[in-house]
């Protein structure tokens, strides 16, 4: 995946804390979390995760109901944001899915698509206002 991994990784992440973040993975199952091949890049995701306040998985309708090989998250402790779920998926009626149209035009600023987004995200105003300010 040519992910940055490793112990100077881990520990200059370590020293950060995120008000939004959003990974990928290659498998998405309600009992096994979201789940990618490579051990070294899920210890990323998962401090990385932990030192996020806001966490949003990206994936396609390929990755659900499906494992890889390491969990680096439970389900529960991330939003999931796909474009489509497969009829028969058991993630489909989770509260922490978000099934959103690709093909919705982004606004031609990036600042206003910016807070369209934390918007949909039902991230609140005055968090919204807390992360312009901090830019």
């Amino acid at each position: 995946t040519q992910a940055v991994v490793g112990p100077d990784t881990n520990s200059a992440i370590a020293r950060y804390h995120f008000t939004l973040g959003f990974w990928g993975a290659n498998g998405i199952t309600r009992e096994d979390g979201f789940t990618t091949p490579d051990a070294a890049e899920a210890e990323v995701k998962r401090l990385s995760m932990r030192q996020t306040l806001h966490r949003f998985v990206l994936a396609d309708a390929s990755k659900a109901d499906r494992v890889s090989r390491v969990t680096f998250a439970d389900f529960d402790d991330a939003t999931l944001v796909t474009s489509a779920l497969p009829a028969s998926s058991a993630l489909l009626g989770c509260e922490n899915v978000m099934v959103v149209d690709a093909r919705r035009a982004l606004p031609p600023s990036p600042l206003l698509a910016v807070e369209r987004n934390c918007q949909f995200l039902q991230i609140p105003a005055h968090k919204r206002a807390r992360m312009r300010n901090n830019t």
